[in-house]
């Protein structure tokens, strides 16, 4: 068995591993760099237009799969997260795609093109001799999952991206599958390691809804404007907004394209119920006419938003500079974290800076993490008891952090536990 460790394995995003087994080669994941997408101002949509696609190539903002030995016979992708399926359209391989259903909706609206197949949970799908299944757990996206290759020489396990959330509204966590493909035998384990340096464990999203929850009430109560800026595939998060902006009789706005189409795609799929009324708006000169209609009885709306991490041409950032007139009644709610890059940071700082010159009141963090931290990830390794280990998905530092931990359950670093670059291939 040969892993290639493709992308994702010295940075954040453009997560991509490539398991060979007796010749046949699967794909794991196929995504971007969110930071460069951002640096060059790209949607998803646009980039398959070949002078993008050769230029994110040239800046390593896609996994390069020139050092795979042999075809590859399927891609697999775990979750719908860009990092994890925005380069589908880009890295176009040609071959069957294997996701969950709302992972396929995502992937279908990045690449009309692409051959995805919508598969549910603890159904086996057979390639030759390697059998794919994927196991619920839970993430900040619904239908994540951990990818299980099954194969003659054992089972090869991909957590990348997953959190142990008990308590969330939408998902669950498998744990008799997982308990079940431990005891089958796990040859080999990859898994995410962003919040490895993290104690404890990553809080419930039950504990983010009820801060949404309370902050929206209590924004409510400064009688204006509530704004609130959220992950756009964050359909729990999504829903407990709009549960609370219907209990406050708020009338609901999203903007945006992405929020709309995201929602859209979990609506066809029951995974969220949205009011008849809750208006959507995807031109930004119906935004601003909108803003401008309801100046005089502002405080019966809430509107979601894209824009959280300070895009400049976000909606946030299009109805900040625009001349509608916010007052210190009105609130601005972050419902995200800043997504730790130079660009990021310096373009919210930005936004922040505006939105306060209008008086607006600033709630920032009002969020849970989506990722693992240490002790989940000691959790998964118990259940899992694996052979060999190889943390991915993160910058030295996250791997370093996970090293750690693994070396705390007895693994020993280059004999059952390997930290692998870009580009690396190991045979087990």
């Amino acid at each position: 068995m040969k892993i290639y460790a493709v992308g994702g394995y010295n940075e954040v995003g453009k997560n991509m591993t490539v398991v060979n087994v007796e010749g046949d080669n699967i794909a794991i994941d196929n995504g971007i760099r969110i930071d460069v997408l951002q640096m060059y101002d790209l949607e998803p949509e646009a980039m398959r237009v070949a002078e993008q696609k050769k230029r994110l190539a040239e800046v390593g903002a896609i996994p390069n799969i020139a050092g795979v030995e042999g075809n590859i016979l399927a891609q697999v992708i775990s979750h719908g997260h860009l990092d994890h399926i925005g380069a589908v359209g880009i890295n176009n391989l040609n071959v069957p795609l294997f996701a969950t259903p709302y992972a396929s909706a995502i992937g279908r609206r990045i690449s009309p093109e692409s051959k995805f197949n919508p598969t549910q949970y603890k159904k086996i799908v057979q390639i030759n001799n390697i059998g794919i299944e994927f196991v619920e757990v839970t993430h900040s996206i619904p239908q994540a999952s951990i990818v299980v290759l099954h194969t003659k020489e054992g089972n090869v396990v991909y957590a990348n991206d997953f959190k142990l959330d008990d308590a969330s509204n939408i998902a669950k966590v498998d744990y008799g599958r997982l308990i079940e493909i431990g005891k089958e035998g796990v040859k080999a384990f990859i898994t995410e390691s962003l919040n490895a340096h993290e104690k404890g464990k990553t809080p419930s999203e039950s504990v983010a809804s009820r801060n949404v929850e309370d902050t929206i009430k209590f924004a409510d109560d400064g009688g204006g404007l509530t704004i609130v800026s959220t992950f756009s595939t964050h359909i729990e998060r999504l829903k407990t907004i709009f549960e609370t902006a219907h209990r406050l009789n708020k009338k609901v706005v999203v903007m945006g394209k992405s929020l709309i189409s995201n929602l859209k795609s979990a609506e066809d799929l029951s995974l969220i119920k949205i009011s008849k009324d809750t208006k959507f708006i995807r031109k930004i000169n119906s935004v601003i006419d909108l803003l401008k209609s309801i100046e005089n009885k502002k405080e019966e709306y809430l509107i979601i938003a894209t824009g959280h991490q300070g895009e400049e041409h976000s909606v946030l950032s299009k109805i900040v500079n625009s001349d509608f007139k916010f007052d210190k009644n009105d609130s601005l709610i972050f419902s995200s974290n800043v997504i730790p890059t130079a660009t990021n940071i310096a373009n919210r700082e930005i936004l922040e800076a505006k939105f306060k010159a209008n008086k607006v009141k600033i709630f920032r963090d009002v969020h849970v993490s989506g990722h693992a931290s240490k002790e989940e990830h000691r959790r998964m390794i118990n259940l899992l008891n694996p052979e060999i280990i190889i943390p991915s998905h993160g910058t030295t530092k996250m791997k370093g952090a996970y090293m750690d931990l693994a070396c705390e359950e007895g693994y020993k670093i280059n004999k059952n536990l390997f930290i692998l670059n870009n580009g690396d291939k190991i045979e087990i």
